[in-house]
């Protein structure tokens, strides 16, 4: 992730008071739907302020046999704010939509997801410039807010997440059908483009629609792929964490004298009432001067809604959003509860491979509240950097509020 100046902030603020001051002073909404919003009389000026926060804590345990082959637990038990965030999004007289997400984690600010995108452009559609989540697979497209469990699947570790770049994007069909095209990276070097064409950018494509998307049913296919030059040092790595982010990272890799990285990805989803599967499969080709390695990833989950809920599929280009209980937890309700089992697997480089089976349930107290337990056990083979296998095994919750 590369993080913009932070001095965006005041111009966000200004920006914000600037274009709405008018509509809040004759004839605006103010109202709460998840979020403080505020919305012009013509629905053309709006704007939601948000935020989550999330915090974890867990105990964690290798066995016997990974302690022999040289593994360690750094973390026996712990606990961290995963996520203090607040954000600002919003369109401005119907033709441009603006977002400015923050992390306040550790004493720091960071400057997390911030774009400009200028909608109905001819020939393209939409195009966003900034801080962009690159468009590469259906999970990460979702939201933090409303992922099924608390960390996202292994694969996670080698994909690409929020870069500077700019992102070309449109619905076609009723929304049935999108494309995502972005270039990454070259910001970054300014007025240096034929430098920049030799190393450090990358190209990123995905197509992704539903085939059936009714009150009965939905079925989400979509596939991506990434073209990569990689940095002056000519090197391409990743570290695999068994999906606890309080764990070190128990297999990780680095390539040297990579040519380019070629990043591919296919996706699909099925919601069928308050039964959902969904799944993912990932490769990279790592491309160096003596050999091509490759890399796979894959996992499957399945979640099921006890009290009769089903996961809200927002659309192609954002994955699954916020799910509302049919009672809120409280006098006369008990909120929503989903249980959900997931599989996944990763490639190391020369056989090394981790495999995990997180089993999770979320206890959506209301739609902006949640409280999610996971038990993870994670098998790992390693002969590189360790001795051979090992178990990893964790118990975790997350309390959450989002809006």
């Amino acid at each position: 992730m590369r993080s913009i100046q932070f001095h965006i902030i005041p111009f966000f603020l200004v920006f914000c008071n600037k274009n709405f001051a008018q509509q809040v002073n004759n004839s605006s909404e103010v109202f709460w739907d998840n979020g403080l919003r505020i919305e012009g009389e013509s629905k053309n000026n709006k704007i939601k302020l948000g935020g989550r926060v999330h915090y974890d804590l867990g105990v964690y345990s290798i066995d016997k046999e990974a302690r022999r082959n040289g593994y360690s637990l750094k973390t026996k038990k712990g606990d961290e704010f995963r996520r203090v965030q607040m954000a600002v999004s919003g369109t401005v007289f119907g033709k441009v939509d603006f977002k400015g997400q923050f992390s306040f984690v550790d004493g720091e600010v960071a400057v997390l997801e911030t774009f400009i995108t200028f909608k109905e452009v001819p020939l393209v559609g939409n195009v966003s410039f900034g801080n962009v989540v690159e468009p590469f697979r259906l999970e990460s497209l979702t939201s933090s807010k409303h992922t099924t469990f608390m960390e996202r699947a292994l694969s996670n570790s080698f994909i690409p997440g929020i870069e500077n770049g700019v992102v070309f994007f449109n619905e076609f069909y009723n929304k049935r059908l999108v494309y995502q095209l972005g270039v990454f990276g070259l910001v970054n070097y300014g007025t240096r483009i034929l430098e920049a064409l030799n190393k450090n950018y990358a190209i990123t494509g995905r197509l992704a629609g539903t085939l059936i998307n009714n009150n009965k049913m939905l079925l989400h296919l979509g596939g991506t792929y990434s073209y990569r030059e990689v940095d002056e040092d000519r090197s391409f790595g990743f570290g695999v964490r068994p999906e606890v982010h309080l764990s070190e990272k128990y297999i990780s890799n680095k390539y040297q004298d990579v040519e380019n990285v070629n990043l591919m990805n296919l996706e699909t989803s099925v919601v069928t009432g308050r039964f959902s599967v969904q799944a993912e499969y990932t490769r990279a080709n790592i491309v160096s001067v003596l050999e091509t390695f490759n890399v796979g990833s894959f996992y499957t989950q399945i979640s099921c809604f006890l009290t009769g809920e089903k996961r809200v599929y927002e659309s192609s280009l954002y994955g699954f959003g916020r799910v509302k209980p049919k009672r809120n937890f409280g006098k006369n309700g008990m909120g929503a509860i989903e249980l959900a089992l997931r599989y996944s697997t990763m490639d190391g480089r020369f056989a090394d491979k981790i495999s995990n089976i997180t089993a999770g349930a979320t206890w959506f107290l209301n739609a902006s509240t949640k409280i999610m337990p996971n038990y993870i056990v994670s098998n790992i083979d390693n002969n590189t950097q360790f001795n051979g296998q090992g178990e990893f095994t964790g118990v975790q919750v997350r309390l959450e509020v989002d809006f």
